[in-house]
């Protein structure tokens, strides 16, 4: 009777560290990597692409010629800024529209020179195109000094 109930134990110990079969998931199409897009659709969206940029743009720019203001551009064409004098002090409009994502419009209204020089402190955009930021806040403090 030992022999047989140490052979069990044996056979059970065995059983638990052999691993179990795996059976390979099956992705359901919804969750499988996209297909890379033909020539002919890649162009068709690039072109939706310049188009609405176009129109994104010239909102801007007629804001910024309502206002007598300057449009400043990055060099890629995917970030812009509208500053313009206001009666409160100074209005700056940005605008970023990447080739892929999410576009973001942000409008700021600084009531003087220092929450202005603030906000140029903190933007990220002084890492990222340093000679934008420079030209962004050159514009601005000339925006204001034009009041004086």
């Amino acid at each position: 009777m030992d022999s047989t109930t140490s052979d069990s134990a044996d056979q059970q110990s065995t059983s638990a560290s052999e691993p179990l079969p795996t059976t390979a998931k099956q992705l359901d199409p919804i969750d499988q990597p996209a297909r890379p897009l033909g020539a002919k659709r890649f162009a068709l969206q690039a072109q939706r692409h310049r188009h609405s940029v176009a129109a994104w743009r010239s909102a801007l720019t007629r804001r910024a010629a309502g206002g007598a203001g300057r449009i400043i551009t990055s060099a890629d064409g995917t970030l812009a800024f509208a500053v313009i004098r206001i009666a409160k002090g100074l209005m700056v409009e940005r605008r970023h529209w990447p080739a892929a994502g999410l576009r973001v419009a942000q409008t700021m209204v600084f009531d003087d020179v220092g929450g202005f020089d603030r906000w140029c402190d903190t933007d990220p955009l002084r890492f990222g195109n340093p000679q934008l930021h420079a030209q962004l806040r050159r514009e601005g403090h000339e925006a204001f000094d034009g009041d004086r």
